[in-house]
């Protein structure tokens, strides 16, 4: 966010991106609460309820201060919603989310990705280096999506040129 942003810890599109100076994610009680930008802005709050109907990703973007609990990082992994945290530049610095459905023909198809015909023809440039930047895509995907308020075809065409 830019000095004269006013738009700190807005819920768009179930996604809050937190970019502030010293932003603080933590528990207090039984409410999740997300401060960003300056101390007069009121902080967001969430009950566990709120957050299951509002809330699907948390997004802390820049590397200058601040905090995450690790009450606050299970509160979330309780209620199905997802964290991140990305540099300034787009690379992922950790993520997680919560569990997908279990589709055993999906894995096996990732696992011969991985051992197949396609990585071995190329032992440059190996099948895993794609997991990463996959993951990379899609974050900077939903981040330019909530932050920007692009539809799914804007942010994939943007995503493409950020990392091309």
């Amino acid at each position: 966010m830019h000095a004269d942003d006013t738009n700190y810890t807005v819920v768009k599109n179930g996604v809050v991106v937190v970019s502030g100076t010293g932003p603080a994610i933590r528990v207090d009680g039984n409410r999740l609460i997300i401060r960003d930008g300056p101390q007069e802005t009121p902080p967001l709050c969430f009950t566990r309820a709120e957050a299951s109907r509002k809330l699907r990703h948390v997004i802390v973007c820049g590397q200058a201060g601040g905090f995450v609990t690790f009450d606050a990082l299970r509160w979330l992994r309780d209620t199905g919603v997802a964290f991140s945290q990305l540099d300034w530049n787009g690379t992922v610095i950790i993520a997680s989310g919560p569990r997908g459905p279990d589709q055993p023909d999906l894995r096996r198809a990732q696992a011969l990705v991985c051992s197949g015909p396609l990585a071995s023809s190329n032992p440059k440039r190996p099948a895993t280096s794609a997991c990463p930047q996959s993951l990379t895509l899609r974050i900077s995907q939903a981040m330019a999506s909530a932050a920007f308020g692009m539809t799914p075809l804007q942010t994939s065409a943007w995503a493409r040129r950020r990392s091309g």
